[in-house]
């Protein structure tokens, strides 16, 4: 399924209801300047699938991106800087982008630094978000913060992290550098 086509040329402000299901993501989605809202059918029932290829987006200026009740999975990222940052979502080195992710799951995403979900400089939000079993072979094995806010909703049902892990640093969870 072209899930990732479908977003990347979708208007301004517009929003994807997806159904439940499991989505091959095809190709890793560059946002600036735009709302992108992915909103599915729940966690475990709506599952986007890397493939263990590629990140699901890289949020560049002015990007927000909405996640609403589906899981990422297997994303995957290697190489030299910045390619070996946020196994699922990069959102590199920009002071006006948005991540707000509310019971979203990360599963199995990989990277050099934020197994997950890397951040430079920006304030994403996570709230009922499960981080399973997601992997940094430096540090991050969940998030990997520098700079900005990293806000985790702690009413309940909060976040939850399990299994995850980071080789070098030992920040299997979380690594927040200033």
């Amino acid at each position: 399924v072209g899930v990732a086509l479908d977003v990347a040329q979708m208007r301004h402000g517009a929003t994807i209801n997806l159904a439940a299901g499991t989505f091959a993501w095809k190709r890793e989605v560059a946002c600036n300047a735009k709302t992108i809202t992915l909103v599915g059918a729940g966690k475990g029932a709506t599952i986007l699938d890397a493939g263990g290829a590629r990140r699901f987006f890289t949020l560049g200026s002015g990007c927000t991106l909405v996640l609403r009740n589906l899981s990422m999975r297997n994303g995957k990222v290697s190489g030299s800087y910045p390619n070996d940052r946020g196994g699922a979502i990069m959102m590199k080195y920009i002071m006006t982008g948005t991540l707000d992710a509310r019971e979203v799951e990360f599963k199995d995403n990989s990277a050099q630094y934020g197994g997950a979900v890397f951040s430079c400089c920006t304030n994403p939000s996570f709230t009922s978000c499960d981080f399973n079993s997601n992997s940094a072979s430096d540090a991050g094995g969940a998030v990997f913060a520098q700079g900005g806010t990293t806000t985790f909703a702690s009413t309940l049902p909060a976040n939850s992290f399990s299994g995850n892990t980071a080789s070098r640093n030992n920040f299997g969870n979380c690594y927040k550098d200033q």
